[in-house]
């Protein structure tokens, strides 16, 4: 058992494996997450408004846009909970807009590498034609 446990995130890590069943290195991921961010901003969690979010989220880039939008998932799916228990009055996330995506350049095979993979299966033997 962890010593140094925060008990509102037990309290919200238990509450999400019960309604979606998260897998355990997503919960202790979340954990993670919610652990970094309760100590760059020195104060409960509870207490973090949409500047401490911003904040953290500008001083965290490090290029990954889809690491800062699974931490922006994370917090919002916190505070969301927060609001439902009534913990907090309102959602620090709302505002907090997610990173784009970066556009992905597809890798297309060579008109070289499409006909040796079409002359790659043995045509006269059944695995081959079925290939």
């Amino acid at each position: 058992m962890q010593t140094d446990s925060d008990p509102t995130i037990d309290a919200f890590c238990d509450a999400i494996w019960l309604e979606h069943g998260l897998a355990k290195l997503t919960l202790e991921a979340y954990r993670r997450d919610l652990k970094l961010f309760s100590g760059w901003i020195e104060k409960p969690l509870l207490d973090a408004t949409e500047a401490d979010l911003s904040g953290y989220m500008a001083a965290r880039q490090d290029g990954k846009n889809t690491s800062a939008a699974r931490r922006l998932t994370v917090f919002r799916r916190f505070y969301q909970w927060a609001v439902r228990e009534r913990m907090v009055a309102a959602d620090p996330t709302l505002k907090i807009a997610a990173p784009k995506a970066l556009a992905r350049n597809v890798k297309t095979l060579s008109e070289a590498q499409v006909e040796a993979l079409l002359a790659a299966p043995d045509v006269a033997t059944p695995l081959g034609l079925r290939d």
